[in-house]
């Protein structure tokens, strides 16, 4: 059965540990296609993926290009290019990951905003972003596009966050569905994925 929902999480400064936390909410079978970006720089996303499959039930491994998304298995940008979610052109069913290696604005990739558009236009109001410590404003376009499709904000709360300005300007923006701790954030998510709405 192919997934319906998506979950793309946003992280930058001190979003590492809380990562660990959200995806070790998530059973073998969890029902949401993953996607992460994580600002850190490229030579260290392998690293983080190794240490999250050690602790976590679902697999965590780099996005490349072409591949088809899988259940049960989280993709992380990879570091030096931004990740893009689009429906397969010769299976309607079938999702793939498409990589861009280009300069983005404020010199940020991979952008949380690019992945967080094409899993809007791609899951449409099945889409939940969600947005962590960091700082700067990548994730606000994203999440108004998932807002603007009927999909599902959350954000961790600011006063929860290492560096607040990240979830702060969703906050600002009027969009975000809920605030939340770091330790209730994917317990929130399974809930909405297990009851099949918000």
């Amino acid at each position: 059965m192919i997934n319906k929902w998506a979950v793309v999480i946003g992280s930058s400064t001190g979003g590492t540990k809380i990562l660990e936390l959200i995806l070790q909410e998530f059973p073998k079978d969890f029902a949401a296609d993953i996607f992460i970006v994580q600002h850190i720089p490229p030579q260290f996303i392998v690293r983080l993926a190794e240490r999250l499959n050690k602790l976590c039930h679902i697999e965590i491994k780099p996005g490349e290009a072409g591949e088809t998304v899988q259940k049960g298995v989280a993709y992380i940008a990879p570091g030096d290019c931004h990740l893009q979610v689009e429906k397969s052109t010769t299976n309607y069913y079938e999702k793939k990951i498409q990589l861009i290696c280009e300069a983005y604005k404020f010199g940020i990739c991979p952008a949380i905003d690019i992945t967080m558009k094409s899993i809007a236009a791609t899951y449409r109001q099945y889409s939940i972003g969600v947005i962590l410590s960091g700082m700067g404003e990548d994730g606000l376009e994203g999440m108004q596009a998932i807002k603007a499709v009927g999909g599902i904000c959350l954000v961790q709360d600011p006063v929860d966050a290492v560096i607040r300005s990240m979830p702060e300007a969703i906050i600002k923006a009027g969009i975000a569905d809920q605030l939340l701790e770091r330790n209730l954030i994917g317990k929130r998510i399974l809930e909405i994925i297990t009851n099949g709405s918000k």
